[in-house]
């Protein structure tokens, strides 16, 4: 993969080899548990966590960022 020119994350993961996969992966298996932790330039996805943006203090989404 090449991204000649500064490109958003969020394209640079959609073209990524390891996002098929991952997403493959998830589907064939909806009960098994696995992650990836990203930062918040990528989407929000049942294999992908990242952060919440501005949760309210020491609502269940504050503590979810810290952990």
């Amino acid at each position: 993969m090449y991204f000649p020119r500064s490109v958003h994350d969020t394209r640079i993961w959609k073209e990524s080899p390891i996002s098929t996969v991952l997403e493959e992966i998830y589907r064939q298996n909806p009960n098994e548990t696995f992650y990836l932790l990203g930062d918040s330039g990528y989407p929000l996805r049942p294999w992908l966590q990242t952060p919440l943006r501005d949760p309210e203090p020491d609502s269940p989404e504050e503590r979810y960022n810290r952990k």
